[in-house]
């Protein structure tokens, strides 16, 4: 991973979200998989896999792989997220969370991801609010 990271707690069992995007939850401070609602802040993308308590480091800059939902593969295609933390096409609407830098090796500009699939993401902000 090439970038800038930060740290927080897990607010629950994160271990099976690991390359997914999380959320800074002010409500308790802690760090989460999206809920979907207005005021949350999508900080970027989980590099381990912490328990619940545990510390979630998170990268917040550079370029990094991330788990795909469904994403057509394309450079420069603008990504967000969804409740799940799987990476998505942004819509109208969404938060403006980067851009597609590289699909897996051999994979054609126009295909279209399976979800699951790993892509390489450029963060473009890690500060970005869902819009309703």
């Amino acid at each position: 991973m090439e970038g800038y990271t930060i740290q927080g707690f897990a607010e629950a069992d994160l271990s099976s979200h690991q390359f997914k995007f999380v959320e800074w939850d002010a409500s308790d401070w802690q760090i989460g998989l999206p809920a979907g609602d207005t005021s949350e802040t999508i900080l970027g993308v989980l590099l381990n896999k912490p328990g619940a308590g545990e510390v979630a480091v998170i990268q917040v800059s550079g370029v990094c792989w991330v788990i795909a939902d469904e994403v057509a593969i394309a450079p420069f295609k603008a990504i967000s997220t969804d409740t799940n933390g799987l990476a998505k096409l942004a819509a109208s609407g969404d938060a403006l969370l980067g851009y597609v830098y590289e699909a897996p090796a051999g994979t054609p500009a126009s295909r279209t991801t399976a979800a699951g699939e790993m892509i390489r993401v450029f963060l473009y902000d890690q500060k970005s609010t869902r819009k309703p």
